[in-house]
């Protein structure tokens, strides 16, 4: 709401302390109050020695929390060197990242004639700057960014002058914004340098990375002249030879400083266009130092789901570096209110989508994908396959809610010795739970979940989360659960963190084996977020169920298989 409507008295002051200051110094005058709208401004002039110098002030509709701007009465006027631009706002000591409301429209008109009067003074010194522009805020008109690794830029600045190299270079565009980057410098077996690129979609191009020589400037948005000259002067002239027309790339290097620049040339003219360069400062650690071990983990993900998609990412964002997801859905509009996915990957199949989706957080991570339904109709060679490929992980992840995927993951998971982790989100986004089975350590995960299903008749509520498809049933006659994605996103989340510490092994603060978890005040929750621990009892074992006669029975279905022998 506009401050007018409720601060009218604040708006009289306002007047009436601008009186004031007339009446106190000789150097403000035509001062003049308009409404345009509910948008109060005055207009003032300042006289600074020989000089008159027109001014406006707006006050926002949020004032007096928020500081009203003084700028030129005329739109094209340079008056300062804190100004934003022409016509812009002053930068005066009153700002909006230092503003208090007892702050006053005439504190800023001081503040105006402070600043002009001591920049139009040449006894003066200089005024500080108290700009403190962020790098976002300096290129946010920017629209061409190229982005220049750490890495490549330690190396580049080892190479000699006038060194002449062919590079890869990855573009794609995101937010309007086209963005570029060297993916490989080298080539065949004198690679020196190589990063997968960012982002899972895009173009390729060839460019050139040149070494500027000794007496050329670094010049950080070259016009096509310097360009020429820069390269000429490197020795990498011919580059622009004719008839050498079509497409240029070429990376400008000095230092560890690099320019981008791209054009067309034709017999006619060569015409080239620098991007803005984005230094990309050198990775510090984020994570803790004992995730540096998930990047050799795989894990194995059925279900690409709402509650799979957001697990494998988050993985991934963890270290996870491989992964096996399995699932036959594709991803509709629908899907959107919840999936991790976007809707670039409407119409394709989950698993592709989400191998997509790893690598743009992570780009050398190794996706494997089968579009498979597990426990659906398949063909048995295909299933076999399928839990083929799951015995070879380290960690299983039923993010399904369906009991036929469950029994065959659980199978894997005994058989192979694999830990298991599983859970769901409960309809209506009441809540949900997360489990998980380690060989040895809770019972396989069939007895573990008979398990979980006593513990809910034991609360009074009998537990009916299979009859109903589970959350997301993906069959025509079943609708989906309705949850949003705030519900999924808490599920994910802590079966997110129950992998990791599964992978990571060692002490844990997860001392229980299962957790549900409330999201309403419903059922056995008794508020928002109350928690239930659950502790496995041990039983069964983990390993493949040997026949008791081993031995007598290998030998006996090998004799029986075995090829007879034909009459001599």
């Amino acid at each position: 709401m506009n401050w007018l409507w409720t601060q009218p008295g604040r708006a009289l002051k306002e007047k009436a302390d601008l009186a004031d200051l007339q009446g106190e110094v000789d150097w403000l005058s035509q001062v003049e109050w308009t409404l345009d709208g509910m948008t109060l401004t005055v207009g003032f002039t300042l006289t600074l020695g020989e000089r008159q110098v027109p001014l406006v002030m707006t006050y926002p509709d949020y004032f007096p929390d928020a500081p009203p701007s003084v700028r030129p009465a005329s739109a094209d006027v340079l008056l300062s060197g804190h100004q934003w631009g022409r016509g812009g706002e002053l930068c005066l000591e009153h700002r909006a990242d230092n503003w208090r409301a007892e702050i006053t429209g005439a504190d800023m008109v001081r503040s105006a004639h402070r600043l002009l009067s001591e920049e139009g003074d040449p006894a003066a010194d200089p005024v500080p700057s108290a700009h403190a522009l962020s790098l976002g805020q300096t290129i946010r008109g920017e629209e061409h960014r190229f982005l220049w690794p750490h890495g490549l830029s330690e190396l580049a600045a080892a190479l000699p002058p006038g060194a002449d190299l062919p590079v890869v270079l990855s573009e794609y565009k995101i937010g309007g914004v086209e963005l570029a980057r060297p993916t490989t410098v080298g080539e065949g077996e004198a690679i020196l340098w190589s990063e997968p690129p960012l982002g899972s979609e895009g173009r390729t191009y060839q460019g050139r990375l040149i070494v500027l020589a000794r007496e050329t400037g670094f010049i950080p948005t070259p016009n096509t002249d310097q360009v020429r000259d820069a390269l000429v002067a490197a020795g990498a002239g011919h580059h622009l030879d004719p008839p050498k027309e079509g497409l240029k790339f070429f990376v400008l290097v000095k230092g560890g400083d690099a320019a981008m620049v791209w054009g067309y040339q034709s017999a006619e003219k060569t015409s080239l266009f620098a991007y803005r360069t984005v230094s990309l400062p050198e990775a510090s650690p984020r994570l803790p130092e004992a995730y540096a071990g998930l990047a050799g983990k795989t894990v194995g993900l059925v279900g690409c789901g709402s509650v799979g998609s957001k697990v494998a990412v988050a993985l991934a964002r963890c270290g996870v570096s491989q992964f096996v997801l399995l699932d036959d859905d594709l991803l509709y509009p629908g899907n959107l209110v919840r999936n991790a996915l976007d809707g670039r990957a409407v119409g394709l199949n989950k698993t592709l989508a989400l191998s997509a989706a790893i690598r743009d957080v992570r780009p050398e991570a190794n996706v494997k994908t089968r579009n498979i339904r597990l426990g659906g109709q398949e063909s048995g060679g295909t299933t076999a396959q399928a839990l083929t490929l799951l015995e070879t992980c380290d960690l299983i992840v039923d993010a399904t809610a369906e009991p036929e995927a469950f029994n065959l993951c659980s199978s894997v998971s005994k058989n192979a010795r694999k830990p298991l982790v599983w859970g769901m989100v409960y309809a209506g986004g009441i809540g949900g739970m997360i489990a998980r089975a380690r060989p040895d350590r809770e019972p396989p995960p069939l007895l573990a979940r008979a398990q979980m299903e006593l513990w809910y008749q034991a609360r009074g509520t009998p537990w009916a989360a299979e009859d109903d498809g589970g959350y997301g049933a993906r069959e025509a006659d079943r609708p989906p659960m309705v949850a949003d994605d705030a519900d999924v996103a808490v599920i994910a989340a802590h079966m997110t963190r129950l992998v990791v510490d599964t992978l990571l092994g060692g002490p844990s603060d997860l001392a229980h084996s299962a957790y549900v978890i409330g999201f309403k005040k419903t059922w056995i929750f008794d508020a928002p977020f109350d928690v239930w621990p659950i502790d496995f009892t041990s039983e069964g074992q983990w390993g493949p169920d040997f026949s008791g006669a081993l031995v007598e029975d290998l030998t006996r279905l090998v004799a029986e298989l075995k090829p007879k022998e034909g009459p001599a």
